[in-house]
């Protein structure tokens, strides 16, 4: 449901497929309060060297940060999955247009405000993550002198399974893909800040589309939007009218689609047991997937818990999976809290590959998670306001009272062909404009320069709902022999074995940047293919 007191709706959304198209191809040779659970550790600045190292442990600590909280106060006992990165694509866009007080609860969330970062950090920040989310996208030649994580560099003096060999045409079929796409719905008539529009159009590509928020076709429209661009993952985002008082609409899409480069067997999942409150609690059914071979690994005695990667072909990404000892509901609750962004980044730069033998529960979540209490636990207060608190929030470098409106006819998806009339781009300079801004980074500057400098009255917006949307699968995408099974299972060689068969945290982690694409609390997998 959608609030219609509130005069901005913010939806951060992601659509996922993991590991989900078929493989056929594959040949193989041989309770306590909010303010209480979250991580206040201030980012480390003299342990990071780079922009890319901030803005990837910022975006980690927040995603670790809504999962305590999520499971802590909201969820508990449940599973919960996330994309932290959709969520935070939409969030800087606020940053972006924001000031005051708002402007500080805002880089609160983010932990930019422990130190403070000044002006020019803080635009490096922008610009590093919005090239980091482009380089993913493009798997760009440039993430190769990026991160490359320890256990890349390892090996095992032999694998109790070795890689499966793929032909050319089905590398093709099982291209990795990672799509981000931001959008900005604005409401006809209302007055956006072109140098606003120009930023975020800069930095984050974000489209920026005028709409009659009047007309239903308006709510088809941003969900046929969101549908195409999550490769139909994602439908009904809207699901009633849109609010009368809703000036704008900020969206952020994800879809990743990987395949394993070690597939499970096919042959091998079955029926199993999942203890949810320990081993010696009664368990209940699930469909339990298997694998063998050499993944990263690593056992904590810090923190008594275990860590196992299992990377995507021919990408950078990686899924990660964490087990507290003894894990429970309970267990995992307490490790929740115990780690941090910092800790997690520890564990996995101590990983090395180990011969394994994995077990992992085969799952597929749909949730609809509202944001706004979460986020207003992390410390976001006024851009949340409600009621009498309508005056407090400082969005006003969003919209520009003296700006000329253009042409804000729209051909529905629905209606036939996507078209928009978008808002025309500020730059680069047309003939007789001095001084204006030819790049991203002068954009920018220019941009923190009018918003320190201004003395426009308080904005009329302020965020309603803050609405996140997942879809998740997880199978074992591949195909072998039913033959090879009980050898790869039941052969001496793997020296770890790793049974997901107790609640445990499951990052997907874009390796080269550190980026956390989905955070998950799993306390019980959903058993949807039972």
């Amino acid at each position: 449901m959608i609030s219609s007191r509130f005069l901005i709706l913010v939806i951060c959304m992601q659509g996922c497929i993991f590991t989900k198209t078929n493989a056929d191809g594959l040949s193989t040779a041989g309770t306590t309060s909010p303010a209480n659970t979250v991580n206040e550790t201030p980012i480390n600045r003299a342990t990071s060297a780079t922009t890319g190292d901030l803005v990837a442990h910022s975006a980690l600590n927040f995603a670790h940060n809504i999962a305590v909280l999520l499971n802590e106060d909201m969820h508990y006992g449940k599973t919960t999955i996330f994309s932290p990165i959709s969520i935070m694509s939409s969030m800087v866009m606020l940053l972006l247009g924001s000031k005051g007080r708002s402007y500080e609860d805002l880089r609160h969330i983010f932990r930019l405000d422990v130190p403070p970062l000044s002006d020019a950090l803080t635009n490096a920040f922008h610009l590093e993550f919005g090239a980091m989310l482009q380089e993913m996208q493009d798997n760009a030649i440039t993430l190769q002198a990026r991160n490359r994580d320890n256990w890349r560099n390892t090996n095992v003096a032999y694998s109790i399974r070795n890689k499966p060999i793929i032909s050319a045409e089905n590398a093709i079929k099982m291209s990795n893909v990672i799509k981000i796409v931001n959008g900005l719905f604005i409401k006809s008539g209302y007055e956006l800040n072109a140098s606003y529009r120009d930023v975020i159009n800069s930095i984050y590509k974000s489209d920026i589309i005028p709409l009659d928020f009047k007309l239903t076709h308006a709510r088809d429209y941003i969900n046929d939007w969101v549908y195409k661009n999550t490769l139909g993952k994602i439908t009904g985002i809207i699901a009633d009218s849109i609010p009368a008082d809703t000036n704008a609409i900020i969206t952020s899409a994800l879809y990743f689609r990987g395949f394993w480069e070690i597939p499970f067997i096919q042959s091998a999942t079955i029926i199993d047991n999942f203890y949810p409150d320990g081993l010696h609690e009664p368990p209940i059914k699930i469909k339990m997937m298997a694998t063998a071979g050499a993944y990263p690994y690593y056992f904590s005695p810090e923190y008594d818990c275990k860590i196992i990667g299992l990377p995507y072909v021919n990408n950078f990404t990686s899924m990660y999976i964490i087990q507290p000892s003894n894990s429970s509901r309970n267990v995992l609750r307490r490790l929740l809290k115990t780690l941090s962004a910092e800790k997690i980044e520890d564990m996995i730069s101590k990983m090395i590959y180990q011969n394994a033998i994995f077990a992992l529960p085969k799952m597929h979540f749909s949730q609809d998670i509202n944001m706004k209490h979460v986020l207003r636990a992390l410390g976001l207060r006024d851009i949340l306001a409600s009621g009498e608190r309508f005056s407090a929030a400082d969005l006003s470098d969003l919209n520009e009272r003296t700006w000329s409106r253009g042409n804000r006819n729209v051909v529905f998806p629905t209606d036939g062909t996507p078209t928009t009339q978008r808002f025309p781009q500020s730059f680069p300079p047309t003939t007789g404009q001095q001084n204006a801004p030819v790049n991203t980074e002068q954009l920018l500057q220019q941009w923190s320069f009018k918003r320190n400098v201004s003395n426009n009255l308080l904005s009329d917006l302020y965020v309603g709902d803050i609405v996140h949307k997942v879809d998740f699968v997880v199978d074992e995408n591949g195909t072998e022999g039913a033959a090879a099974t009980a050898t790869y299972l039941k052969r001496s060689g793997g020296n770890v074995l790793f049974r997901a068969d107790t609640p445990f945290l499951l990052l997907v982690r874009h390796d080269a940047t550190k980026l956390p694409l989905f955070y998950g609390v799993i306390n019980i997998p959903a058993p949807n293919f039972i």
